[in-house]
């Protein structure tokens, strides 16, 4: 099978469909019409504002540009998301099952169908940013980078409605969701003109090393957020006993060694300051970690389209278990993650500790508070995981957590007229905390007992589910060997027979 037929045969059922559904309905035709209006009444108000006749391209540029986001950022993955409440959970399921189709391949067409869609409209906007680019202010090589990057964050947003049309069949909760993704899309237009415009004013900026790791950073997390909502979304319309939980662990281990590559080979750059790029890691560290708390309060027992895939031999299944679904071993993956961000101080010599440099506390630090605000919340949940508002409040647990440990203690210093906790200056804190270690001063003991102490607790609520979910998988993968060794043994005796 050639490549072509290969392609058409995989995707072109759901990308034939949403195309046609698209153009044939009232909402592309109404976007479409109205962008190309506005575009050209927007075109003609900018070059009539211009001030001078040196920035009457940036001007008419900008003005272009806020049609095209509002388009490509805002209707167009708007316009994926309606369509695909539109058949709802239970109509891809349907469809799943009159066909040969996978998750994967049906969120796959939608996407390219949104992308087909985002291509229309900069096809209709091709002349106006020709003829930005002939009036005088723009230069090329900014305007092909805004539009090339703009058409990735279309594809990133559209991955994001898409999945999120999947989280809910109830109609008020799809409101919410619709309201939700409105405002969210309006804000990134909101912030996307103004990153624009002080690019096109200063096109020079473009080659600046730092400014393109800036960019090269965001497309990297928008591409991380696609990554998992798509895998989310093809999860969510899948079979309720199959692995929801290793694809996302995956991405995550593969987006830290790509952040971790990254980081290397920037701070090896002669442009580069080292303590930047180590905290611009570190925050990506925490930042992915967020979603762990799923993880960490999935039960421990795996299903039976789980155990397949659980591997046969003994030490590979040791060794994955931090990757297979389940509460402890949710636990396992979070510190391995942790684990991985510290290993920064063993590779780059340029942050070594010395006698006065707080490097080495201040990641042990980090450490110990993120492997107990990541899992001594879900472990204590633990119990009542079966209870979908429990997993919920698991999910989200590792943010209360931190809001909770400053929160909680500066309202009892309030109460009792403790001036230092009422302002947040606690041990519980994190942000206080860590600038207390980076100061070297006399607080750095209590800040010491409290995070060592909550860590060794956090250990110990881990440890019976932890034991529990390295049992589950090794009993699983036990389980695989003694089939395949009766499987064996049958395929012997049949020929003997």
């Amino acid at each position: 099978m050639i490549f072509p037929q290969w392609i058409d045969d995989r995707l072109n059922p759901i990308l034939v469909k949403e195309v046609r559904q698209a153009l044939r309905g009232r909402y592309f035709k109404v976007t479409y019409g109205l962008t190309l209006i506005a575009a050209t009444l927007v075109g003609i108000v900018c070059l009539l504002a211009a001030v001078n006749d040196e920035s009457v391209g940036q001007t008419y540029f900008l003005g272009i540009y806020l049609c095209m986001a509002t388009a490509m950022i805002g209707l167009v993955p708007f316009q994926a998301f309606v369509a695909a409440s539109g058949s709802g959970r239970g109509g891809q399921s349907e469809l799943m099952q009159l066909t040969a189709l996978r998750p994967r391949q049906i969120l796959a067409g939608g996407l390219l169908a949104s992308f087909v869609q985002s291509g229309l409209v900069l096809a209709a906007l091709a002349p106006f940013l020709a003829l930005s680019f002939l009036l005088p202010g723009v230069d090329l090589s900014v305007l092909i980078f805004v539009v090339l990057y703009t058409l990735l964050f279309s594809a990133c947003v559209s991955c994001v409605t898409l999945s999120a049309s999947f989280l809910t069949e109830n109609r008020l909760l799809r409101v919410i969701v619709m309201v939700f993704l409105g405002g969210w899309q309006f804000g990134l237009v909101s912030a996307a003109v103004p990153g624009v415009s002080e690019l096109v004013e200063n096109s020079s900026e473009l080659q600046d090393p730092e400014v393109q790791v800036i960019f090269a950073i965001f497309a990297g997390l928008a591409i991380f957020i696609a990554l998992f909502a798509f895998i989310g979304g093809t999860l969510r319309i899948s079979h309720p006993e199959e692995n929801r939980s290793t694809p996302l662990r995956v991405l995550m281990f593969g987006f830290a060694l790509a952040g971790l590559a990254f980081t290397f080979v920037g701070m090896r750059s002669p442009h580069a300051e080292a303590e930047g790029f180590v905290l611009a890691y570190l925050a990506l560290g925490f930042a992915m970690l967020l979603p762990s708390g799923i993880f960490a309060g999935e039960s421990e027992r795996l299903g039976r389209r789980v155990q397949v895939t659980a591997p046969k031999n003994a030490l590979v299944a040791l060794l994955v278990t931090p990757f297979m679904p389940g509460g402890g071993n949710g636990a396992l993956f979070n510190g391995l993650i942790l684990a991985l961000f510290g290993s920064i101080m063993l590779l780059f010599p340029t942050v070594q500790p010395d006698a006065d440099d707080p490097w080495a506390e201040l990641f042990i630090f980090c450490f110990l508070w993120g492997v107990t605000a990541f899992n001594l919340p879900t472990a204590l949940l633990q119990r009542w995981s079966n209870h979908m508002p429990v997993r919920v409040l698991s999910a989200f647990s590792p943010g209360l957590f931190f809001a909770g440990t400053a929160l909680v203690p500066a309202f009892i210093g309030l109460m009792f007229e403790g001036g230092n906790w009422g302002q947040f200056e606690h041990p519980f804190c994190f942000p206080w905390a860590f600038e207390r270690l980076a100061q070297n001063d006399s607080f750095q003991k209590p800040v010491w007992i409290v995070a060592v102490g909550m860590f060794v607790i956090t250990l110990l609520a881990n440890l019976k589910r932890v034991l529990r979910g390295l049992g589950e998988v090794q009993r699983v993968s036990k389980l695989r060997r003694e089939n395949q060794a009766r499987v064996d043994a049958f395929e012997k005796e049949v020929p003997a027979a």
